[in-house]
């Protein structure tokens, strides 16, 4: 439940390149006339205008490998840096996840990883405090994972100028000791980031930071989902209707228990 911040260390820049010197190159380029196409003694005409179009063929592919290659990098870098267009609910039939233990004590068998990006929220990474990068910390039981992602959907349904919802942790792959927190231990509890006042999608650092209402209705959404009981910080100042409970060190974030 509670969470303890590792110490950010700013690292130094690394060292630039070395300015190498660069060897002189010709850079004209060639045109099909000057390769390799003058007529040869004993050259039949077709023999010419074969060896005219090869020299064609040469130049168009060195000159659209390049491009090529450039686009290829372009499309991998967008469609690692784009989110998914919606969030599909998992399989529980092909995976039939059992969770074992107390949230403090515990693991979990066949679980899968919560969606990183869908149309209600996005993967925040409180230890390196940045979006993505949280796979390893967002495993957890199937069910759950349905009803979170379906308790997401309902609350922004109800609230459609909200923006989408930081989702934090779960639990490992297996369940067990999940660095930074005393419970997340069988795949049955999700940190949830209260939206901000200035809309920024990145967890809150104080309370005058909270969105209030959108908070409130966050924690709704959640209990009308399924859970059984949700913690909050003690100076979050938003009602608590039976099951929500204050807890120190969440008045950033809400704490789903399934």
């Amino acid at each position: 439940m509670g969470r303890e911040r590792e110490t950010r260390v700013t690292l130094a820049p690394g060292r630039g390149a070395r300015n190498n010197q660069r060897r002189s190159l010709d850079t004209r380029a060639e045109s099909p006339a000057q390769v390799d196409v003058q007529p040869r003694s004993g050259d039949r005409p077709d023999a010419i205008v074969g060896r005219e179009r090869a020299a064609e063929t040469r130049l168009m592919r060195r000159s659209t490998l390049p491009a090529l290659l450039l686009t290829g990098c372009a499309l991998a870098v967008g469609a690692a840096t784009q989110p998914a267009a919606g969030a599909t609910l998992p399989d529980c039939h092909r995976h039939p996840s059992r969770s074992f233990g107390s949230p403090g004590n515990g693991r979990l068998v066949d679980g899968v990883l919560f969606p990183a990006w869908g149309p209600d929220h996005f993967p925040w990474n409180f230890r390196e405090q940045r979006i993505g990068g949280s796979d390893r910390t967002r495993w957890g039981d199937c069910r759950v994972v349905r009803a979170v992602l379906r308790g997401l959907a309902a609350y922004h349904r109800r609230n459609p100028h909200a923006r989408r919802v930081a989702v934090g942790d779960m639990s490992l792959r297996h369940g067990g000791d999940v660095d930074g927190h005393s419970t997340h231990e069988n795949g049955r509890q999700i940190d949830l980031y209260f939206p901000r006042r200035d809309r920024k999608q990145r967890e809150p650092h104080t309370v005058a930071q909270v969105d209030l209402d959108l908070s409130g209705a966050l924690v709704q959404a959640m209990l009308n989902a399924g859970a059984y009981r949700v913690l909050i910080g003690p100076d979050v100042r938003i009602p608590t209707p039976p099951h929500v409970i204050r807890w120190p060190h969440h008045d950033d974030h809400l704490h789903a228990m399934f």
